[in-house]
Parts: C-alpha cells; sequence; structure tokens
C-alpha cells in the first residue's frame, strides 16, 4: 500500500482490456448515430407534414443549435477515445492508455485543452439551444422577444461568442495557472509514493494538471459548475414549457413547439444522466476524498475524449492515466487533451443553456420584452453574447484547473515519494496526469460539483418558466402544437441530460469532496451512461421533433415497399408454378 495511493484502487488489466474495447466500440456506434442524425436532419429540410399542420421550413435556426451541440459531442467523443484517460485522484495526474495516450509534452497539454473546451462548447450550445426555445416560446409582443430582436446579426453572434469564451475561462484558467512543471512534479510523486513511482516509470507520457499530490483546487469550479447544470436546465425546461401552454397560439405553432420542447427535454435528460451524474462522481472523488476511483475512471471525460483517453482516475489523488489509443500522450499534448475534453463538456451543457433559452424565447409573444430586447441582439451581437456566456463557463470550471495545474515532474516525484504504489503506478503509466497540485483534489472539483448539484433544479426552473411562457400566450392552435413539440423535446433532452450525464458526473466528482474511498473501482461504470449520452440524444431529438420522425418512418416505409416489390415476382413465379403442377394432375 503507498502512501498517496494503494495498488487496490488501480483497475485490474481485464477491466482496463474491457473498457479499451468499448470506448472504440461506442465511439463507433456514436459516429454513425451522429452520421445518420445529420442526414436525417439535413434531408428532411425540404419535407411537409402530410397533414399540413407546418413544414419544417421554420425550423432553420433550430437545426443549427442542436447540430452544433452534436458536433461539439463528436468531438469530445473523439479525444475521449484516443486518450483512453486513467485519472489518479486525489492525485492531479493521468495517462492515456489509447492511441493519444503516447503523446508528451505540450502536445498533451494542448490535447487536454481542447477536449475540455469541446465540452465546454457542447454545454454552450446546449445552453443557447435552451434559450432559444424559450424565445420561441413566448409571444411576438413579448418584453424578451423585443430584447432578442434588438441582438439580430452580429450582436447576437458576438454575445453567444463571449458566452462561450467565458465559459471556457472559467473552467480552463484555473487549469492554466495551476499547470505545474512536469518533470518536476513527476519526480516529486515518485519521491512521495512508490505506488505513484511505479505508475510514472510504466507511463513515461503521464500528464499531471496541478502541482503537489490535491487536485480538490482545480476541480472545485467544474464541480459547482456540474453541480448547479441539472436545476438550470430544469429551471429553462420548466419556464419553457408554462411559456408555451400560457400563449395563445395557433394549433400548427403549438405543435411545433411541443414538439421541439420534448425533443430539448430528451436532450436535457440524456445530458443529465450520461454526463453530469457521472462528472459529479467523477470530480466529486478528490473533493470528498472517495477512494478507488482510478479502477473506474477510465473515460477521463465525454465520449470521445473518454474514449481515446481510456482514463483511470486516482482519486483522492488528482491524478489519471489513459488506457485507451491517448492513455500514452504526455507532456503538454496530454495537458492539452485534458483542458479540452472537459472544455468539450462545458461547450455540450452550454449548448443545453441556449436551447432552453431559445425555447424560452419562442414561447414568449411577439410583443414580449424579453423578444424586444433579444432582437437587438441579433447577428454579431448574439454570438457575442452567446459566446461571453460559453467563455464564462470555460472560466469558472477550467480556471481552477489551469490555476493549480502543477508541474508533471515534480508532482509525480512527489506522489512516487509518498506512496509505493503510486511509485509504481507513474512507473507503468509514465503518461501519468495530475490536474492539481498534492494529493487532494478537492479543491479542483469542489465548483463542478457545485456545478452539477445546481443544474437540475435550474434545469427544472426553467423548464417550468418555459411551460408557463407557452400556456399564457395566445398563440394559434398550429403555433401552440409546434411551441409544445419543441418544448418536449427540451424536456426529453434535460431529461436524458439529467441521467446518463449529470448523475454519473455527480457521482464521478463527489469521491473526493466527501472522502469516499474505492472510488478508482466504481468510476469505470460511471462512464457506461456518459458515452450512451450522445446517440441517445440524436435519438431523442429525431423521435420528439415531427418531421425528422416522419422522414424516418417515410424513408423506412420506402425500404421496406421496396424490398417487398423484389419479393413479389419471385413469389407470383413460384405461385403459377404451382398451380401449373395441381393443374397437371387435375382430372
Amino acid at each position: 500500500m503507498g502512501a498517496l495511493l494503494d495498488e487496490s484502487e488501480l483497475p485490474t488489466q481485464f477491466s482496463l482490456t474491457v473498457f479499451h474495447i468499448y470506448e472504440y466500440v461506442a465511439f463507433f456506434v456514436t459516429v454513425w448515430i451522429v452520421a445518420l442524425t445529420v442526414v436525417i436532419i439535413e434531408g428532411s429540410k425540404k419535407s411537409v407534414f402530410t397533414d399540413g399542420t407546418f413544414s419544417t421550413g421554420c425550423f432553420g435556426k433550430f437545426k443549427q443549435i442542436p447540430s452544433s451541440s452534436t458536433y461539439r459531442s463528436i468531438l469530445f467523443d473523439a479525444m475521449c477515445t484516443f486518450i483512453g484517460a486513467v485519472t489518479l485522484f486525489p492525485i492531479p495526474c493521468y495517462y492515456g492508455i489509447n492511441a493519444a495516450g503516447a503523446i508528451s509534452g505540450n502536445s498533451q497539454t494542448v490535447y487536454f485543452f481542447i477536449g475540455v473546451g469541446a465540452e465546454i462548447g457542447k454545454v454552450c450550445a446546449i445552453v443557447l439551444q435552451l434559450e432559444y426555445r424559450y424565445q420561441q416560446a413566448q409571444l411576438a409582443h413579448s418584453k424578451y422577444r423585443y430584447i432578442c430582436s434588438l441582438l439580430q446579426g452580429w450582436p447576437e453572434l458576438i454575445l453567444k461568442a463571449a458566452l462561450v469564451v467565458f465559459f471556457l475561462a472559467v473552467i480552463l484558467i484555473p487549469f492554466l495557472i495551476a499547470l505545474p512543471n512536469r518533470q518536476e512534479q513527476l519526480a516529486l510523486l515518485a519521491s512521495l509514493d512508490p505506488v505513484l513511482g511505479k505508475i510514472i516509470e510504466e507511463h513515461p507520457s503521464i500528464q499531471c494538471f496541478a502541482s503537489g499530490t490535491d487536485s480538490k483546487i482545480v476541480l472545485a469550479i467544474p464541480f459547482c459548475i456540474v453541480m448547479c447544470l441539472p436545476f438550470v436546465g430544469a429551471a429553462a425546461l420548466s419556464l419553457i414549457y408554462s411559456s408555451i401552454r400560457q400563449h395563445q397560439m395557433s394549433a400548427k405553432t403549438h405543435k411545433m413547439q411541443m414538439m421541439l420542447f420534448w425533443s430539448l427535454f430528451a436532450q436535457m435528460t440524456a445530458l443529465f444522466f450520461l454526463i453530469i451524474v457521472p462528472l459529479l462522481v467523477y470530480l466529486g472523488g478528490p473533493i470528498f476524498g472517495m477512494r478507488n476511483i482510478p479502477a473506474f475512471s477510465v473515460s477521463l471525460l465525454l465520449d470521445g475524449f473518454c474514449t481515446f483517453i481510456g482514463s483511470v482516475t486516482l482519486f483522492p489523488i488528482p491524478c489519471y492515466y489513459g488506457t485507451s489509443v491517448f492513455g500514452s500522450v504526455s507532456g503538454c499534448a496530454q495537458k492539452i487533451y485534458f483542458f479540452c475534453g472537459v472544455g468539450a463538456e462545458i461547450g455540450k451543457v452550454t449548448a443545453i443553456v441556449f436551447q432552453m433559452e431559445y425555447r424560452y424565447y419562442q414561447a414568449q409573444s411577439s410583443t414580449s420584452k424579453y423578444r424586444l430586447l433579444c432582437g437587438h441582439l441579433q447577428g454579431r451581437a448574439e454570438v457575442g453574447v452567446r459566446l461571453l456566456v460559453l467563455v464564462t463557463f470555460l472560466i469558472a470550471i477550467l480556471g481552477p484547473f489551469a490555476i493549480f495545474y502543477p508541474d508533471q515532474q515534480d508532482q509525480l516525484a512527489l506522489l512516487a515519494s509518498l506512496d509505493p504504489l503510486l511509485a509504481r503506478l507513474i512507473e507503468q503509466n509514465p503518461s501519468l496526469q495530475c490536474f492539481s497540485s498534492g494529493v487532494d483534489a478537492t479543491k479542483v472539483v469542489i465548483v463542478p460539483v457545485t456545478i452539477l448539484f445546481i443544474l437540475p433544479f435550474v434545469g427544472a426552473a426553467a423548464l417550468f418558466v418555459i411551460y408557463v411562457s407557452i400556456e399564457r400566450q395566445h398563440f394559434t392552435a398550429k403555433t401552440k402544437r409546434l411551441q409544445m413539440m419543441l418544448f418536449w423535446s427540451l424536456f426529453s433532452q434535460m431529461t436524458t441530460l439529467f441521467l446518463l450525464m449529470i448523475v454519473p458526473l455527480f457521482i464521478c466528482l463527489c469521491p473526493p469532496i466527501f472522502g469516499w474511498r474505492n472510488a478508482p473501482k466504481i468510476s469505470i461504470y460511471v462512464f457506461f451512461p456518459i458515452l450512451l449520452h450522445t446517440p441517445i440524444d440524436c435519438i431523442m431529438l429525431l423521435y420528439f421533433i415531427r418531421p425528422y420522425r416522419r422522414f424516418v418512418i417515410r424513408h423506412f416505409q420506402r425500404f421496406k415497399t421496396k424490398n417487398l416489390s423484389s419479393i413479389t415476382p419471385s413469389a407470383s413465379v413460384q405461385l403459377v408454378t404451382q398451380r401449373g403442377s395441381i393443374s397437371s394432375f387435375s382430372p
């Protein structure tokens, strides 16, 4: 047993092999489903409801938001898959077991930050989708629609860009600040713990994202943000739903609004259960002192990043190592991979937030103050605001990681000197990465855990507000149907987000905070739902958005009819032959 990390907390070779295969299979399935989803969305542009309710021509802006979230998700999935990160929480280090795990130096750092940024972008896309759904649920004369009308074109673009940049800065800056000198950090860890020394020796590309042996400092902000996401999403969905229900819309509009709402709800649900919950468990480990995280954190980040890193966290030690393609990546590349993966998740959550905001906007009347305000934020202004929101989330979550990111050599040397098990891990996984100094990850995961805890309440409140807004508005029957369709789409997205993302993330991040042990062993299973979030999110989107659903059904029926028509001639020949045979024996 090491001073900082025990061998029993590390995943077995069988577990690493199983999850190495699982990451690649999950990524292959994800790419296939995402490609199919994009083809269906693009192919349904000219499709029209057969009952004449409404056409998909009104989905122009709505299509862009889910697509943005999907693209960020697949980027995040790819980076997770190729790194195969194995985190060594509470040691702020990790190493990769997949293709990118062999990358070392600055390339690994860049890889880390790109992965985190991709996830942040996905979250920002969801946030923008929520906002848009809320906007569409408002009356044409509502204040919110008026405000949005003021932000058209470049103002809208600048606002959204600023939102994204804000989230990126909040989450990534702490990692940048805490980023240690890799050689000194590894030498420190190896001198502190023989187990870490062995890991560093076995994985020379091991990466540390914070100095010392404590990862709490850099994980605190991401943990708090992830904790808040479910509440924000729930609040947004509530606002969108209420807006759709309360506003007097036409039947077509209400039908479409509800279709899009349930699509967004499904996305939020998948995000919660497949991303937020695993992240909370993952980040909470080093914060609350939960042990045995390395064994169950085969994937450090989401989908692609998780798959290609095959992360095994060493909570409560703020470190991890990868078992997948990018698990051997070390140095700057591993840091980049780490930050990009976290940023990708932040982007995903932000995308859902944007979606909730849009649903609220659409649920407002055309004369509402919110619509008028949004009207002034079009084009560059809207993009700027959204970028600002994204950057805010990124700074809030990645900032602590950047601040407390240690010198990898010093951190690994310290861990190796403190614990023989950690020394052996560092020897076996030289690409082991630490994202915080010391032996406590609470300081870096407390913020993500807090955010994850708050997110469900915010999401429920948002859904309630959207629903109330829809109900209050005097939409036509068509408009109200559209609003409710979009609302239920958003509701399903939020539910999926809660179940497949927020809950697993919460469980994953809590061990360091609450002092739970054996976190590495159980955290592996946390990433099962996280890696399923993206394909399930796509399935929810295709189901709850009626034009997409009918597009799939229509082409499936054509395919079925084509197959039957190819079978019919041979069946007829067989029947004629049988009749001829029967007639030849007739008296």
